[in-house]
Order: structure tokens, then sequence, then C-alpha cells
């Protein structure tokens, strides 16, 4: 795993490539969510672009739809966001076949320490 992100202005600790995996692993590989449900809310996501994305993941999973591209594309067109399709789409390129759920309780460790820090 790549290592922290620190901002030395803010004291922020992130890990935006853990971030990019954990998001384009459940954009691209069914039933993902179900092995980081438990671990991961939309805090667990520094980048607001992967909070956003994270966030409508947990819309369509909500309803009990697939989580897809298209399906979480169309959820983030009904508000206002700046993301395209070929966002979403290079998004789901960075998938994990191995290790998804260590990248996603790395995840919920960096936001346990921000919110500890703040």
């Amino acid at each position: 795993m790549q290592g922290n992100n620190y901002e030395p202005e803010t004291g922020v600790l992130h890990d935006d490539e853990c971030e990019s995996f954990v998001i384009g692993t459940l954009l691209a590989q069914t039933g993902a969510i179900d092995q980081s449900r438990e671990i991961l809310d939309e805090d667990c996501f520094y980048n607001s672009k992967f909070q956003e994305v994270y966030k409508a993941i947990l819309k369509v999973d909500s309803r009990g739809e697939d989580i897809s591209i298209i399906s979480v594309y169309a959820e983030l067109q009904k508000g206002k966001t700046e993301l395209t399709p070929f966002d979403i789409t290079n998004m789901s390129s960075k998938s994990l076949v191995y290790e998804y759920y260590q990248y996603a309780v790395r995840l919920a460790e960096l936001s346990m320490k921000r919110k500890i820090h703040n």
C-alpha cells in the first residue's frame, strides 16, 4: 500500500491512492460493498470526488440495485455533480482483486485519526 498523504498546512492525513482503489473496486466488482459496509462511511473518503461517489454508491445500494458505473452515474446526475461518465469509468479501472478489505480498513483508520486530530 502507498504511504500517507500528509498536508502540513492543515495537518490532514489521507491516502488518495487507497481511496481510488476502494472506489474503483466498489464500482467494478459485484458484492464488494458487502465486504466493507460495516467499516466504511462517507468520512473515510477525504477526497471530495470519492466521497461524492461513495454517497451515490450507498444510495444505489440502499434501493437494492446493483452497483455499477451506470447506476452510480445516474444517481450522481440527480445532484449537482461535475463528474462525467469518463471520470466514473476511470475510477472503476482502479479495481483490486485481492486485499480490498485491507484498503477499506486503512481508510477507516485514517478517518479515525483525522477525527482525533480535529
